[in-house]
Order: C-alpha cells, then sequence, then structure tokens
C-alpha cells in the first residue's frame, strides 16, 4: 500500500480518541471542583482560591467523587478539616 505525503501527514496528525476523551474527563472534573469550590466557600467562610487550593490537596484516586453529590459531600467535609472547620456538614443540592 503506497500512501501519499498527505495521507501520512494527516494520520499523523490525527487525534487519538482516547486522549480527546481523557482530556473532556480532565476538563469536566476540573469544573466540577471549581463549582463544589464556589458553593462551600461562603459556607466555610473561605475564599474561593483558599477552597479550591485545599481541594487540590485530595488525593488524586479520590477525584472521582466529584462525579456525585455524596462524593461532593464527603469532599467538602475534607476541604473543611484541612481549613480548620470542625463538623461541617454539606449536601448538595440535586437537580
Amino acid at each position: 500500500m503506497n500512501l501519499t505525503l498527505g495521507e501520512i501527514l494527516a494520520a499523523a496528525l490525527a487525534p487519538d480518541p482516547s486522549s480527546i476523551e481523557a482530556a473532556l474527563e480532565e476538563r469536566a472534573q476540573y469544573c466540577a471542583g471549581v463549582e463544589l469550590s464556589r458553593q462551600i466557600a461562603p459556607l466555610l467562610r473561605e475564599s474561593e482560591e483558599r477552597t479550591f487550593d485545599a481541594l487540590t490537596c485530595v488525593p488524586d484516586s479520590e477525584l472521582a467523587m466529584l462525579r456525585s453529590p455524596e462524593g461532593w459531600a464527603v469532599l467538602a467535609s475534607l476541604v473543611a478539616a484541612d481549613l480548620g472547620v470542625p463538623n461541617f456538614t454539606y449536601q448538595p443540592t440535586r437537580h
């Protein structure tokens, strides 16, 4: 099979579908983290930046919790504990 230079370049430059999916997942995770930080910051009497910074200290293995309301509640408690707010309870609104 003889390929033209254009076909070779097109194949080399074509995005890998799995890398696109991974990038979208990473972006969704980031957006969820920003939204969680935005929602809990006033409840913790902290800035959104400080709550997001505390959220970035959560181990990567626990970031899958950003996919569910229950996970958001757990992550909010972890962030609160990191910021020195004891007995913090957060239940996100389900839509």
